[in-house]
C-alpha cells in the first residue's frame, strides 16, 4: 500500500496490550511509547508461563501450525492482495503546539464508532510527521476528491514541503483545512494504539464538514474515480 505510510487524557494512554487483558479502569493508563505503566501505577501481574511438558490439543496444534505458515508469508503477495482492496482517500493533518504544520496521506481510514463517535486512521512509525501526531491534541481528516491527486501524492512523500501547495484554510485551532474537500472530520486524538510497523490514531469526532465533491479511491496502486471502471 502507497498510504500510511489513547483512552487518552492529556498525555497517557492505553495499548493494545492493555486490551488483552480487559477494560482498564481509569487512571492505570499506560505509556504509548515505552509500553510500561507510570509510577503511580501498579505493575500488571506477570503471565503464567506454560510448562513444557503441556499437551496441545489437536486444534490448538493446527491453529500454531497456520501462525508458522503466515511468518513465511509472501510479502509481494501480501502487499498484492491489499491492494485489491479498493479504499478511500484522506488527507490528515494537525499543528503543533510551535505552530509548525503536519500532514500525510492515508488510505486505511475507517469509523470506528458512532456512540461516542470515534474513526481511525493508521499512521506509519517511520514517518517524519509521527512524532508530531503522537503528541498531537487534535487532527483533522480531509477527505480527498479527484481534485486533490497531486497533493494527496505530495502528502504521500518524504521530505516533500507538504503544505507549499493546496489551498488550506485553518480553523479556529489552526489546524489546516481543505475547504473543497469531500467531508472534513475534525477530531480529538482520544487513543494512539501500536499496531506492528504503524500506529493507529483513534479520533473522537468534534464537527464535520460536509463538500459537494466525490472522493476518490486508491486501487491497485492508482487513483480510482467513482463509477470509472477498472480490469
Amino acid at each position: 500500500m502507497l498510504f500510511a505510510n489513547n483512552i487518552r487524557a492529556k498525555g497517557s494512554v492505553w495499548t493494545s496490550s492493555s486490551w488483552l487483558r480487559g477494560t482498564p479502569r481509569p487512571g492505570s493508563r499506560v505509556n504509548v511509547l515505552t509500553g510500561g505503566p507510570p509510577r503511580s501505577s501498579p505493575a500488571p501481574p506477570s503471565p503464567t508461563r506454560a510448562s513444557s511438558t503441556t499437551v496441545l490439543s489437536p486444534e490448538l496444534s493446527a491453529r500454531c501450525g497456520m501462525a508458522d505458515q503466515v511468518q513465511g508469508l509472501d510479502a509481494a503477495a501480501f502487499r498484492s492482495a491489499l491492494a485489491r482492496f479498493p479504499a478511500g482517500v484522506t488527507i490528515v493533518t494537525t499543528r503543533s503546539a510551535g505552530g509548525t504544520l503536519h500532514g500525510f496521506t492515508a488510505s486505511s481510514f475507517a469509523a470506528l464508532s458512532l456512540d461516542p463517535p470515534l474513526v481511525l486512521v493508521c499512521l506509519d512509525q517511520g514517518a517524519d510527521c509521527f512524532p508530531a501526531f503522537i503528541a498531537a491534541e487534535q487532527f483533522v481528516v480531509n477527505i480527498a476528491t479527484p481534485a486533490h491527486a497531486k497533493l494527496a501524492m505530495r502528502f504521500a512523500t518524504k521530505g516533500e514541503d507538504k503544505f507549499a501547495h493546496g489551498s488550506f484554510e485553518s480553523d479556529e485551532g489552526g489546524h489546516p483545512i481543505l475547504p473543497d474537500a469531500a467531508a472534513v472530520v475534525r477530531c480529538e486524538l482520544e487513543q494512539a494504539v501500536p499496531g506492528g510497523d504503524h500506529v493507529i490514531l483513534i479520533g473522537r469526532v468534534h464537527d464535520v464538514r460536509i463538500g459537494s465533491g466525490k472522493p476518490v479511491m486508491w486501487y491497485r496502486g492508482d487513483f480510482l474515480h467513482l463509477g470509472q471502471s477498472v480490469i
